[in-house]
């Protein structure tokens, strides 16, 4: 039987697969390393590198709302000069007009929802809610689902400074 860490990384990588996919059909990202809760890939096509560490939320209220699979993203994209790009997979369609909010110690930011993921609207942003996931011990989640179900992800931030030195490595 495989240990939780396992389960979490086939998940994890599955899910680096879809998003590898949807950057360029018919190819796969490839494990990198582990970092305590981050994991980082790295996916090769055509000249041009995607590279993203992703981690799963330690818990998820309502525990009994029916999702899809759930990863918080960091990913660069070296050709189009894209560089800590934040997204989240919530696993659901997010309810249009409302934001999707993250917090830690706080802080907070707001995200706009597209279809079952959201997105930072401003570069500098990102930037600010890195350096507070760097310093911080967890992060939370608040978004609505189209059904109107409100729900809470929290995420474990142990490895995200290692993971993050990954994605910088891994896409120079």
């Amino acid at each position: 039987m495989p240990k939780a860490c396992d389960a979490v990384m086939i998940t994890s990588l599955l899910a680096a697969i879809g998003l590898a996919a949807t950057a360029a059909p018919g190819s796969a990202a490839q494990l990198v390393s582990t970092h305590k809760d981050w994991i980082s890939f790295l996916h090769e096509a055509d000249g041009e590198k995607l590279c993203f560490i992703t981690s799963e939320p330690k818990d998820k209220q309502p525990a009994n709302a029916r999702r899809d699979p759930v990863h918080f993203y960091i990913s660069t994209w070296t050709k189009a000069g894209v560089t800590a790009e934040v997204s989240i997979k919530l696993g659901f369609p997010v309810k249009k007009g409302t934001d999707v909010l993250i917090k830690i110690d706080g802080q907070q930011w707001r995200l706009f929802g597209e279809g079952e993921r959201a997105f930072m609207a401003n570069a500098g942003d990102e930037l600010k809610l890195i350096e507070a996931m760097r310093k911080g011990t967890r992060l939370t989640v608040e978004a609505t689902s189209e059904r109107g179900t409100k729900v809470v992800d929290t995420y474990s931030l142990a490895g995200l400074a290692q993971g993050l030195q990954a994605l910088a490595d891994a896409c120079r």
